[in-house]
């Protein structure tokens, strides 16, 4: 619908501004910069957001760091938001609530936040750089104001938010079942040093191995 979204690592080794542009393909071919405006937010962690316009010749300009970028390319429009940190906020955060972030740890390469909390039935959002300016709620991509998320589930859990993805997706992996099953027996001397079943987080475990005797 010619809508995109991802986190891209803008770092340069220096630490001066990058510049980037667009392309449909792999190679120099229709390719598209842009003209954007850049502010600084002091709020939070302080982080830099640009807007602007794609679809011109121009490279694109903005300081160094890792960002969220939107383009529409229906409307020719870039919004960008510096990542500095994403966070789990809200009454579904057991003990936390709205009060408090639970902290998420960034994979840059998988492009996902995760964090170990428990939880309990209730709404709350993903915000960034502890700023209630730019979050992740319903919608599941970064934008101001957007409605909240619903969670069912209770007990302690690992929230997986999956920023591979247009929109985002979010797993809820409970972590009250072992990553493992352990099968000693006979047929490996009653040995602990034999590959185990793995599980899935939900309590589903499954495998191959020669078994005999008991």
């Amino acid at each position: 619908k010619g809508y995109f979204e991802g986190i891209v690592d803008l770092r340069t080794a220096d630490g001066s501004d990058c510049q980037f542009k667009f392309s449909p393909v792999p190679a120099w071919e229709n390719d598209f910069g842009g003209v954007v405006a850049v502010q600084a937010v002091t709020a939070g962690d302080g982080y830099n957001v640009a807007t602007g316009t794609v679809g011109v010749s121009d490279n694109i300009v903005v300081p160094s760091g890792i960002y969220d970028i939107v383009v529409n390319k229906k409307l020719n429009k870039i919004t960008m938001v510096e990542v500095k940190a994403i966070t789990m906020i809200g009454a579904a955060c057991g003990d936390y609530g709205w009060g408090q972030d639970v902290e998420m740890t960034f994979d840059l390469d998988a492009k996902t936040f995760t964090a170990t909390t428990t939880l309990k039935p209730g709404e709350y959002k993903f915000r960034l750089n502890h700023d209630w300016t730019y979050s992740i709620g319903k919608s599941l991509g970064v934008t101001p104001g957007d409605d909240n998320l619903s969670n069912e589930n209770e007990g302690d859990y690992k929230v997986v938010l999956n920023a591979s993805t247009c929109p985002f997706t979010v797993k809820y992996i409970n972590t009250s079942y072992p990553d493992v099953l352990y099968v000693p027996g006979s047929h490996n001397g009653w040995s602990f040093n034999h590959t185990p079943l793995n599980g899935d987080g939900e309590g589903h475990y499954e495998g191959y191995m020669n078994l005999g005797g008991e």
